[in-house]
């Protein structure tokens, strides 16, 4: 994918045969690399699909507090994609890494899903070689009923902080440039854990 371009990403979509529950801590585990610079930023987002295909938007605030001061439209499909970009807004559970501060300290880690990277030391990659990166996301607690879908996503800027909206241009200062790989299977197989309940 291209990583200056907002909301370009490699993207993995399964659909559920029956009702299941994820809760707690997920954990990416990617093998990446860019040919281009000598350092990226690697953000994984899960998102839930509901059996159409359609992406969960949950507003995290009482929707009974916008509509009592008449300050907002009558459901969220009636916001303009412009309009969904705050956080007001959950649209899947997140988690970030920048490959230059992938070390961790297994002894400062709240739990093996979620890697303490201590950020002490900066570990630039050579572009084009392969590094591997392992990624806390933020906690979840979702069910899927069966035909709903879990996608995760992998991206080289912030999906959650303009809306989903496409854009013309790029951004003007990004850790990440130019294209990243993605690297699957055999001794290179990226991989997400899921909290199974």
């Amino acid at each position: 994918y291209n990583s200056e371009k907002y909301q370009d990403c490699a993207s993995f979509t399964h659909t559920f045969s029956s009702r299941t529950r994820l809760a707690g801590i997920p954990k990416a585990v990617v093998y990446m690399s860019c040919p281009d610079f000598h350092d990226l930023d690697v953000y994984v987002l899960i998102r839930k699909l509901d059996a159409q295909g359609k992406a969960l938007l949950n507003l995290n605030i009482p929707w009974s507090s916008i509509a009592k001061f008449g300050v907002g439209p009558d459901d969220v499909d009636s916001i303009s994609p412009r309009e969904k970009n705050n956080l007001m807004f959950h649209v899947g559970s997140l988690g970030i890494l920048r490959a230059s501060r992938r070390a961790i300290d297994p002894a400062r880690s709240l739990h093996e899903n979620f890697p303490f990277h201590p950020h002490d030391r900066d570990e630039y990659i050579t572009p084009g070689d392969i590094v591997k990166l392992e990624i806390g996301i933020w906690a979840m607690g979702v069910e899927y009923e069966a035909g709903e879908s879990i996608r995760v996503e992998v991206h080289g800027n912030s999906p959650l902080l303009r809306g989903e909206f496409k854009e013309d241009g790029e951004f003007q200062e990004l850790a990440s440039h130019g294209t990243h790989v993605l690297h699957l299977g055999g001794e290179h197989s990226s991989h997400i854990v899921l909290p199974f309940v």
